[in-house]
């Protein structure tokens, strides 16, 4: 599962860049707040399409955001804690 890998990496010196589907963005999300608690999220969907969109929200404010569901997400969780 991914709070593995959010365990293994969190504490890392860097930018944490990961691929996503639709069908799992929202608990991905989800774990990375429980995992690593709050921090700068960009959110990127068809990054490579002429209706890409980017959505930039801290973790903590994950309740609160409309994100479009469809399409492919690339996440990129900041790296330190706010």
């Amino acid at each position: 599962p991914v709070t593995i890998l959010f365990e293994k990496y969190g504490n890392l010196d860097s930018t944490l860049i990961f691929f996503e589907s639709p069908n799992r963005i929202t608990k991905f999300l989800e774990e990375a707040k429980s995992v690593l608690g709050n921090r700068n999220v960009c959110v990127a969907k068809e990054l490579t399409k002429v209706n890409r969109e980017v959505y930039r929200f801290n973790l903590q404010d994950l309740e609160s955001q409309k994100i479009d569901l469809r399409g492919e997400f690339v996440v990129l969780i900041s790296k330190e804690r706010l």
